[in-house]
């Protein structure tokens, strides 16, 4: 992990440093529209935190990312032009927001910093292969208007998968649901025994676990590492979960649905049994493929 960080080190230190410059009006912009910067940064600080106050770099945010993610361009008032700038605009053409990165990647950000170059330097070069997302889904021509989610031109449905990967994790999650909430009975109560708060399931946990699961079974074996050789914890990313500091995993493989024993399994084990009464986990979710039991755990 060291060497990722010098190298990124060594590569961005050569780069150019976009200047940051103030406007104070809002204006017509070459296409038409009407742009205040100024209100654009002061209403989106997670977008400021990135890119400051320039108004053509926040522009093409605006023009690339934030119309579709209802930000708005002005306060309600009409106002009577800039250019864009070449680097951070060409990073954004190609489909990289860094506002979304940072923002979904706290990891990343807390060694590298807001730097757009530098999040878009660790994207191409680590951030893809981990399965993190460079921007949030879009719309295309190809919508499905049924689901609301989109097909891209790689086939890529919802959080990386194809529609056929996605609907089989849904459904295994539908069909496990009694078990699931058993399990959680069960590991809170035991929980409850140790004097720790109770957990609570969560959607896109259940989901993400499931994912594991069936990648184990596709795998056939259970580990810490994804068949792509990633950490199971590239899950969380590529789900848009984010916003936690802690996170955990127990694995099993086991076809059992007797829950009493499944929990008895884990709780003869100590690094599972120190996971279930984690204190700082707020949060679970439940996964079962064909032959693997996942827990997954954030606070």
């Amino acid at each position: 992990m060291r060497k990722k960080w010098i190298v990124i080190g060594l590569l961005t230190a050569a780069m150019l440093q976009t200047s940051m410059t103030a406007f104070a009006a809002p204006k017509q912009m070459s296409d038409g529209t009407v742009f205040d910067a100024a209100y654009y940064a002061s209403s989106n600080p997670d977008v400021k935190a990135i890119f400051g106050t320039d108004e053509q770099t926040l522009y093409t945010h605006y023009k690339m990312f934030g119309k579709n993610e209802g930000r708005l361009p002005v306060a309600p008032t009409t106002y009577p032009t800039p250019v864009t700038p070449p680097a951070v605009t060409n990073m954004m053409e190609n489909g990289f927001d860094p506002v979304y990165y940072a923002n979904n990647n706290k990891d990343v950000v807390a060694v590298i910093g807001n730097d757009p170059q530098k999040l878009y330097l660790h994207y191409t070069l680590f951030g893809q292969n981990e399965g993190r997302k460079g921007c949030a889904p879009t719309n295309t021509s190809n919508t499905n208007t049924s689901s609301g989610s989109s097909s891209s031109a790689t086939g890529t449905y919802k959080y990386g998968l194809d529609e056929k990967q996605y609907n089989r994790v849904v459904q295994r999650v539908d069909s496990n649901e009694g078990n699931a909430k058993s399990l959680v009975g069960k590991v809170n109560n035991y929980r409850d025994e140790k004097d720790k708060k109770k957990l609570y399931r969560d959607d896109l946990l259940d989901e993400a676990a499931t994912l594991l699961a069936m990648e184990m079974d596709d795998a056939e074996k259970a580990s810490h590492t994804r068949p792509n050789g990633n950490s199971y914890s590239t899950v969380f990313s590529q789900y848009g979960i984010s916003d936690y500091e802690y996170q955990g995993m127990i694995y099993q493989k086991n076809n059992t649905s007797d829950m009493n024993k499944l929990l008895e399994e884990w709780k003869s084990d100590s690094s599972d049994r120190s996971e279930l009464t984690n204190k700082r986990y707020k949060y679970v979710g439940v996964g079962r493929s064909n032959k693997y039991w996942v827990l997954l755990f954030t606070d």
